[in-house]
């Protein structure tokens, strides 16, 4: 699997102008070899979540749509798959913070939960409400939650999503790894956020990835926004620092926390398999002892 991280940013207030942008970036890292391909969390549109009123939502976009459909030609022109971000109107009001799996043919690609029924895309399951002098954001006013964590069967490998909040959840990433996914794509839009008792983001973001990479013997691709951006007047600096990261958390590559770049690196599948058979901490976890996690429904 041979993939590329687009590193984006900032986005601009026209949709359209980051649509433009970002299929010549799809183009860009197919013409260095990519057969897997991830933008940035809401690719198309500015972070808006910080915003006090859901005021942006004629930015979003149906599946399929007329991003999709763009994206779509993209990656069938280049045999690719694109994992697309995306503000997403879905069915009965629904918005939600999704990412779109598309195929080689130009096709979505539905995720295969654990019952085996099947989903259009991944919608975000954990979202932040915070309020405080170096950050505000509150997702859950603009978007609805996702509720599973499907795998996506692609012509590379098995993969999993989850999207920037989504990486703080230890869980999150277990219910990945034992569902089959060889691969997490991890979107973000993480701003500089430096609590006075606390590490920065810029300190935790590849710390923490590396973390979930080595506990759960799986791959990571994490592709994070970078620059300022203002929306209602508030102006937000994203860290950047995208990075790959192997199985046994080896850093494969990463980028800078100030500019725009196109991320990439051969990722062997077989080297998931070869890792957990070395340190086969799947195998060995006791989930009949995990009793508090049993109380509250979640299986470990």
């Amino acid at each position: 699997m041979r993939v590329a991280a687009i590193q984006q940013g900032p986005n601009e207030a026209d949709p359209r102008t980051n649509v433009e942008r970002l299929l010549r970036a799809i183009d860009e890292a197919a013409a260095g070899g990519a057969n897997v391909v991830l933008p940035t969390e809401l690719s198309t549109t500015p972070y808006f979540c910080g915003a006090p009123a859901p005021a942006y939502r004629e930015w979003a976009e149906p599946v399929p749509g007329l991003v999709t459909a763009a994206v779509g030609e993209r990656a069938r022109r280049h045999e690719l798959v694109v994992v697309l971000p995306l503000f997403v109107r879905g069915a009965e009001g629904r918005y939600t913070n999704s990412a779109v799996v598309i195929g080689p043919d130009g096709r979505t690609i539905p995720g295969t939960l654990a019952d085996g029924g099947q989903v259009p895309y991944f919608s975000k399951v954990h979202l932040p409400k915070i309020d405080s002098d170096m950050l505000v954001t509150d997702e859950p006013l603009h978007f609805t939650a996702g509720e599973t964590f499907p795998v996506f069967a692609t012509p590379h490998g098995a993969i999993g999503v989850l999207i920037c909040y989504d990486r703080r959840f230890p869980e999150a990433w277990r219910e990945l790894a034992l569902a089959g996914a060889a691969v997490v794509f991890m979107p973000a839009c993480v701003p500089a956020w430096d609590p006075a008792s606390a590490a920065s983001s810029a300190e935790t973001f590849i710390a923490e990835l590396r973390t979930r990479a080595c506990e759960n013997l799986l791959y990571v691709v994490a592709c994070n926004r970078v620059g300022v951006e203002e929306v209602d007047g508030r102006r937000t600096t994203f860290i950047g620092k995208s990075c790959i990261l192997g199985p046994g958390g080896a850093v494969l590559a990463e980028a800078p926390t100030d500019a725009p770049a196109i991320l990439r690196a051969t990722l062997d599948l077989a080297e998931v398999e070869r890792t957990r058979a070395r340190l086969p901490l799947l195998r060995d976890r006791r989930p009949a002892t995990y009793t508090r996690l049993q109380h509250e429904g979640v299986s470990t």
